[in-house]
């Protein structure tokens, strides 16, 4: 998903599969299942989309949550290749204990923020592979940070340009020429989800360009990008088929939370809960929650920004008028910034599912379920997240179990989650016996 969160994880064991390609960056030499699950159909498996689908969990990328992405888990459990560019950053701390921080580095705790790199006396920066292997046939080609409109094009074109990230992992090609390289016989395509999460996040639709969040993404304009893109696959590769996944509609997400939560019951301990996050005691609560003002959400990047300093107030403002300090309204949607949101995701999900019908390939809409997680007495993704938490895949984590510290990317339990559901429609539409992730 997306740079703003920066500002703005474990299969079947088959008893016949050896190796399942250990650091990616070459093809490798695997002993595969004699008859494997996903049969002749997903010989070459290729999986394109963002930074989901290439395994990014708090804030970060390394080999250990690119084996935890829903499309490894896919992978291994239909039997089949698949080779990823391996964030590798490891560090001896000492003399029995390397420690592998990724690349960047994760957030290694939420409470302190401290990020991996911080927790060990280590340099900064990026340790990527050696250029050379740029040329060497991956399965997952999937970029952090993409948009549909950059899965065919390079360079500058890139909507939120990440040089480092997308010359280690497509070696200066585009997305779908990088995935045409493996001769796919079938492709996963998870894409849309940065078109609303990067403005949502800054609580900005026409976007921020200083907190690098381009605006919102048109039903129009996703379209067009969206269709030229499969398109291309299709054509190059006659006979292809694959999988197509929904975006992600972002208050089914736990960034995202109820301003209304901030006053009422409840409220002093959650803003308590606040204060000692930031350091700075509870926030100042303005308009939010008061008659003809709910229904407001509030993203928790304002939260990290008043603990920072970059925020000109310890207050969550739903009065613009009102703000202290002209915070302004940043971080936060009203009604009619969601329902904008929201139309613009049901347009994304209408061409994506219609190219799948078109093509006769399998959907999968990921919202019912989200949406379910956030409901009842027992919701795996709590409605107000545990500013106070020091856990990570816990119930009791800042975001539950299934996201991973940035509030946005699934954790490995999630992805496990997202892998079976993945699974579930292969299987449907293409009548294999591909066994869940157990």
């Amino acid at each position: 998903m997306s740079r703003s969160s920066n500002m703005l994880r474990l299969g079947l064991g088959l008893a016949a599969m050896v190796a399942m390609a250990a650091c990616g960056d070459a093809d490798g030499k695997l002993l595969l299942p004699i008859n494997p699950p996903g049969g002749a159909l997903m010989s070459r498996y290729v999986s394109l989309g963002n930074s989901i689908t290439a395994g990014w969990q708090s804030g970060g990328l390394n080999d250990s949550t690119q084996r935890q992405s829903y499309a490894f888990l896919v992978a291994q459990q239909a039997g089949t290749r698949f080779a990823y560019p391996s964030f590798t950053k490891s560090f001896q701390a000492t003399p029995t204990l390397t420690i592998t921080t990724g690349c960047p580095p994760m957030l290694g705790n939420w409470a302190s923020q401290k990020l991996t790199d911080s927790l060990v006396p280590t340099p900064s920066g990026c340790a990527l592979r050696d250029a050379s292997k740029a040329t060497d046939i991956l399965n997952n080609v999937a970029v952090p940070f993409a948009y549909a409109s950059d899965l065919l094009v390079t360079g500058a074109a890139i909507k939120i340009p990440s040089a480092a990230v997308h010359t280690f992992i497509l070696g200066g090609k585009a997305q779908v020429d990088r995935a045409l390289m493996a001769e796919p016989t079938f492709v996963s395509l998870w894409i849309g989800n940065n078109e609303t999460l990067s403005p949502a996040t800054v609580g900005m639709i026409g976007g921020a360009p200083s907190l690098g969040a381009p605006p919102l993404v048109t039903g129009a304009e996703f379209t067009t990008a969206f269709n030229a893109a499969v398109d291309s696959l299709v054509r190059a590769r006659p006979g292809l088929q694959g999988i197509l996944i929904g975006a992600v509609k972002v208050a089914n997400t736990p960034r995202f939370w109820a301003a209304d939560s901030l006053v009422g019951a409840g409220a002093a301990a959650r803003l308590t809960a606040i204060g000692t996050f930031t350091g700075k005691g509870p926030p100042a609560v303005v308009g939010c929650g008061s008659p003809g003002v709910t229904g407001w959400l509030v993203s928790t990047e304002l939260i990290k920004a008043i603990r920072s300093g970059a925020f000109p107030a310890n207050a969550i403002v739903c009065n613009p008028a009102a703000a202290p300090g002209g915070a302004g309204d940043i971080f936060v949607l009203d009604p009619t910034e969601q329902a904008t949101l929201n139309a613009a995701t049901d347009a994304y999900n209408t061409t994506i599912s219609a190219k799948a019908t078109q093509l006769g390939w399998a959907y999968l809409d990921p919202n019912p379920t989200l949406a379910a997680s956030r409901t009842g007495a027992g919701a795996a993704i709590p409605a107000f997240p545990n500013f106070t938490s020091n856990t990570r895949d816990a119930a009791t984590a800042p975001f539950g179990a299934l996201f991973s510290l940035d509030g946005v990317h699934p954790s490995a339990a999630g992805q496990k989650i997202i892998a079976n559901l993945v699974i579930a429609a292969i299987n449907s539409k293409y009548t294999l016996l591909i066994p869940a992730v157990p």
